[in-house]
């Protein structure tokens, strides 16, 4: 029996509607992936699926390996900026 998990992550290169729109597409033709919201203006991506136990982090990884070729790169905590500050802006 699967268990299904939904994690967010930060996505770092999202720009617009139109990468949202790349990286749902490259995440959702993962078998394992059961949905995928990416949303350009809080510049995360919510994805749901079967990750058997797979860790957060992992998952980070390997979702950044996919889509490495796009120019995003995903992360489980926001990136500090200069400062020290929890803000992302590309």
């Amino acid at each position: 029996m699967s268990s299904l998990l939904t994690y967010t992550f930060y996505v770092h290169g999202m720009h617009c509607k139109s990468c949202s729109l790349v990286i749902e597409q490259e995440l959702s033709d993962l078998s394992y992936v059961e949905s995928v919201h990416a949303d350009p203006h809080k510049h995360t991506v919510t994805v749901t699926g079967d990750f058997e136990g797979i860790p957060q982090e992992e998952l980070a990884k390997d979702f950044s390996t996919l889509l490495s070729s796009h120019g995003y790169t995903l992360s489980v905590e926001k990136p500090l900026d200069r400062l020290g500050a929890r803000n992302w802006s590309d």
